[in-house]
C-alpha cells in the first residue's frame, strides 16, 4: 500500500466534467446539415434561408435532372455553361449563355420567399408561356451556397425519382 500512488481528487473532477462535455460537443455537431436526403427533403440548415440572405448575385456550378431515378447532369464545373442569376428584393433576373456558344439567354420575373419555400413567377424569358403557374422550389443557403430543388409540393417535399437541382455560388462583389 505504501508503494502505490493515491489519485487526486482534482483527476476525478476533469475526468468527470470532460467525459460529459465532450459528449455534449459530439452531440452538437452530429448534424451539419445541408445535404440532400433520400426522404424527399433537404439537410438541417433549411429553416434558415431568408429573402436578405438571397438578395445579391450567384453563379450557377451544378444543375442535375433526376428522371425515374436516372441522373442527368446539365451543369458540371468547368463545363461552356455560364450562367448566373440575380436577386432583389421581390424581383430575379437570369442571364447566361447556357453552354450554347454566343447564344444570349435570359429572363426575368417575380419571386415570394416564406422560409424555404421559395415561388417563382417569370414574367419574361425566350420560349416561355406568359399563361405557366408558378414553380414552387425547396431552397437552401448554407454559407456562399444556394440549392434549389423543384419541382415541390405545398410541405416542399419532393419525388427522389423525378426532381431537378441546382446549386449556386455567391459572386463576390
Amino acid at each position: 500500500m505504501m508503494n502505490k500512488s493515491k489519485t487526486s481528487y482534482t483527476w476525478r473532477w476533469k475526468v468527470a466534467t470532460f467525459i460529459p462535455m465532450l459528449f455534449i460537443l459530439l452531440f452538437a455537431c452530429r448534424n451539419t446539415g445541408g445535404t440532400l436526403k433520400t426522404d424527399g427533403t433537404l439537410g438541417a440548415n433549411m429553416l434558415k434561408s431568408t429573402s436578405i440572405e438571397i438578395e445579391g448575385a450567384w453563379k450557377y456550378v451544378l444543375s442535375e435532372k433526376i428522371s425515374n431515378g436516372n441522373k442527368m447532369v446539365l451543369i458540371a464545373p468547368g463545363s461552356a455553361y455560364n450562367e448566373m442569376k440575380i436577386w432583389t428584393k421581390g424581383f430575379f433576373a437570369f442571364v447566361g449563355n447556357q453552354g450554347m456558344g454566343d447564344y444570349p439567354y435570359g429572363g426575368s420575373g417575380t419571386y415570394t420567399l416564406n422560409g424555404n419555400m421559395y415561388e417563382e413567377s417569370v414574367i419574361y424569358a425566350p420560349g416561355y408561356n406568359p399563361g405557366s403557374p408558378k414553380v414552387k422550389l425547396r431552397l437552401e443557403i448554407v454559407n456562399d451556397t444556394l440549392t434549389q430543388i423543384w419541382p415541390v409540393d405545398d410541405a416542399g417535399k419532393y419525388d427522389i425519382q423525378n426532381y431537378n437541382i441546382i446549386k449556386m455560388v455567391r459572386m463576390k462583389e
